[in-house]
């Protein structure tokens, strides 16, 4: 069985980075994969079971970030501690 690399994000890196790896799971919250929603990553892990996970989902830009604080944390935080629980 081939090892499964999980990629957060749809970002410049992230878009670039699956370019390199094409056999990888991107996901985003665009595509409705929440790193916020610990159910739906909990779901992702168990269909995917990386060996790798390249966490590059983030709350940008920064001016959104400044008018929005709780969500900025939300997003960069907890749904970074989420990702880090199911890694583990």
């Amino acid at each position: 069985m081939k090892d499964k690399i999980l990629i957060t994000g749809s970002g410049f890196i992230s878009k670039n980075l699956h370019k390199l790896y094409p056999d990888a799971r991107m996901i985003d919250i665009t595509e409705g994969w929440d790193i916020r929603d610990y159910s739906a990553m909990e779901t992702i892990f168990d269909q995917e079971t990386p060996y790798l996970v390249v966490h590059l989902a983030a709350h940008h830009p920064l001016s959104l970030g400044e008018r929005n604080p709780v969500g900025n944390a939300m997003t960069n935080i907890i749904g970074t501690l989420n990702l880090l629980l199911l890694a583990k």
